[in-house]
């Protein structure tokens, strides 16, 4: 079921994966990277779905996909965290009672600000690839995808998925990254406040962030969190490694729901 997100200057497209007429509770809800939308999920979804028995909810952030262009405004290093604060509204909007989020890489980062939050409304975190601060590896593997996007047609991509809004995407995304100002940018003061489970997945090829990553959120979260590792993969396990992602995610939600009963 497809919607559309109405807010006072911008809108957001969504789609919801339902088992019957009313949302599960809870229900899975999906935060995108940097550079996708709902339709670079591919079959994650979908997979999903079938697996876990939980209805999943999807939507394309501002600036991506079929969603409202970003705003002119100066994007801040404090662009995730204000991502996770306007979260809480659009769970309203699609009436999610409590979430499972399970973010990509920026959506990862978005889904551990937002459970440290509103942890009334987090029932469980799926953090795959993200980060939560700058390491070397990360702005290397930026500026390789910077220097080689020519050659691999990224732009071309990205049009696919985002029309007329792909230049402006791409274009925040490398320069706040490569920012010098972006140096000290973390998001570890969130980690302690997170009460719900954490699953942490990461593929140890990973080419924008190390295994000091895992270690960090697994740390500052504590005995609640738990990490599985990918190994030969890199950042989008979940399209690398698609069964072996989801059968993790389904165990791991298996031992949630019955840890709260």
């Amino acid at each position: 079921m497809q919607q559309r997100l109405e807010f006072a200057d911008h809108s957001l497209a969504a789609e919801l994966l339902l088992h019957g007429e009313a949302l599960s509770d809870p229900a899975i809800v999906l935060l995108h990277d940097a550079l996708g939308c709902m339709a670079t999920w591919k079959e994650f979804p979908r997979a999903l779905f079938e697996a876990t028995g939980l209805d999943v909810v999807m939507f394309d952030r501002r600036g991506h996909g079929l969603s409202s262009p970003l705003s002119d405004e100066l994007r801040t290093s404090a662009y995730l965290e204000e991502d996770a604060r306007r979260l809480l509204e659009i769970l309203d909007r699609l009436e999610v009672r409590r979430a499972v989020l399970v973010g990509h890489s920026d959506g990862g980062s978005i889904a551990l600000v937002a459970a440290a939050l509103f942890p009334e409304r987090v029932h469980s975190v799926v953090a795959i690839a993200a980060h939560v601060m700058l390491e070397e590896v990360t702005i290397a593997g930026v500026r390789n995808t910077l220097g080689t996007a020519d050659g691999t047609r990224l732009l071309e991509r990205l049009r696919r998925y985002h029309g007329d809004k792909a230049e402006r995407l791409y274009a925040v995304w490398h320069e706040t990254w490569l920012n010098p100002a972006h140096r000290e940018w973390n998001l570890l003061e969130y980690l302690p406040r997170i009460q719900c489970p954490v699953l942490v997945m990461q593929g140890e090829l990973d080419e924008y962030g190390s295994v000091e990553q895992v270690n960090a959120i697994v740390s500052g979260v504590g005995r609640k969190s738990r990490a599985a590792m990918f190994p030969g993969v890199g950042h989008s396990p979940q399209r690398e490694c698609l069964g072996d992602v989801v059968r993790e995610i389904a165990d791991f939600l298996r031992s949630c729901l019955l840890e709260k009963r």
